[in-house]
């Protein structure tokens, strides 16, 4: 209970301070969260999903492949770690202005590896990381049978140069499919994203951590009876956070994030349902914050809180001007972890965690994120 009221004061204290959304229509709140999926956004693991985010530039472990890259240079052993979550996403048709829902199910598997690994040190010659990460999402009771799928493969390398400062880069290939049954097929099966990241430790107890990154990609957009068009994807971001841990079982965790999103589409005029390959631009912005509490030696207590939005998004196509503006939005999550001792020389724990946000927008809407991790070293 001590636990719980750690993390649940320090909400409320922090919240407090925040800004609150003005929450768009229904319409809109859809429409930007499927805008946001046709980009180059990386999925977290359940730990950092926790806290709301707030640890992704800052975490050590094989989630730092699709997050910081840096933050696997500091792993003196390996890990492997696998997630699957599930998400509601909810809103109004556009623009036959039906209640519509999207479901989705997304998976990951990541490994990350020392090269030239040395007993209780950091690796001579840097760690590296392989990722696949995979959404199926299907749309409920919308009048165009619309889907939605895209696969991504990472892979990571990350050098310390000391015992206070790791760098790091990463290459993600993406392929991302968006179809709507006889208006519009939005295949992208060459997108690209490059990423850079630093992390410095300045003590024990206190780290910073910042990532940039590029995307970069061709969706090749079939509408109606035989037309075909092209439209260039273009995203570039930059997050920063720090984590502080005030307590001996006690850290916080705060983060910021800005994307612009960028699409040059040929489609000058089309249908209202078609809302793909046209000319389309505006800006991604988050703040998070989050805390994690050990309990004791085998589970650990998250919380966190997220304030972000897609602001200023624009359309061309007159036709889609309804479609115009900005929807922000409030995320409050909590998150838990267990950890399972093994007896082994290479593996000595398996770690269980799950995470779960609410988000007030549009319907409201949940999204859950279940990791399990397993730790191992390769010197006996």
């Amino acid at each position: 209970m001590k636990g719980l009221s750690v993390i649940g004061i320090g909400t409320l204290i922090i919240t407090s301070f925040l800004p609150q959304a003005a929450s768009a229509d229904s319409v809109s709140d859809l429409y930007f969260q499927q805008v946001v999926q046709r980009y180059f956004e990386l999925p977290q693991n359940a730990r950092t999903f926790g806290m709301a985010g707030s640890s992704v530039q800052t975490s050590t472990d094989s989630s730092s492949i699709l997050g910081n890259p840096a933050g696997i240079g500091f792993m003196e052993g390996g890990e492997v770690s696998g997630s699957y979550g599930h998400s509601r996403i909810s809103g109004t048709e556009f623009p036959k202005g039906a209640d519509v829902n999207q479901t989705s199910n997304a998976g990951s598997a990541m490994i990350a590896m020392p090269i030239g690994p040395r007993p209780d040190a950091t690796p001579l010659y840097g760690n590296f990381g392989l990722a696949w990460s995979q959404m199926d999402a299907k749309w409920n009771h919308d009048s165009f049978d619309t889907i939605a799928e895209t696969t991504r493969v990472t892979g990571n390398y990350a050098y310390a140069f000391s015992d206070t400062f790791s760098a790091g880069y990463s290459i993600t290939w993406v392929d991302d499919k968006f179809q709507s049954r006889e208006i519009f097929d939005y295949p992208m099966a060459d997108g690209l994203r490059h990423s850079l990241g630093g992390l410095w430790r300045s003590s024990p107890d206190l780290a910073f951590g910042s990532s940039f990154f590029i995307g970069d990609g061709e969706h090749h957009a079939l509408y109606g009876p035989g037309i075909r068009e092209s439209s260039s994807t273009f995203e570039a971001g930059i997050d920063a956070g720090m984590s502080y841990q005030f307590r001996p079982a006690t850290s916080l965790a705060v983060g910021v994030g800005y994307r612009h999103l960028s699409s040059d589409g040929d489609v000058v005029s089309s249908i209202p349902a078609n809302v793909v390959g046209g000319n389309e631009n505006g800006n991604l912005f988050d703040a998070r914050v989050g805390l994690e509490h050990q309990l004791n030696h085998w589970s650990v207590l998250r919380a966190g809180y997220r304030y972000a939005g897609l602001a200023n998004y624009k359309y061309n196509r007159v036709e889609l001007n309804d479609l115009n503006g900005s929807a922000n939005y409030n995320a409050w999550t909590l998150g838990a972890g267990i950890i399972f001792p093994v007896s082994s020389a290479y593996i000595t724990s398996i770690k269980l965690d799950y995470g779960v946000e609410y988000r007030d927008i549009s319907h409201d809407e949940w999204e859950h994120l279940v990791t399990i991790s397993i730790p191992f070293t390769v010197c006996s």
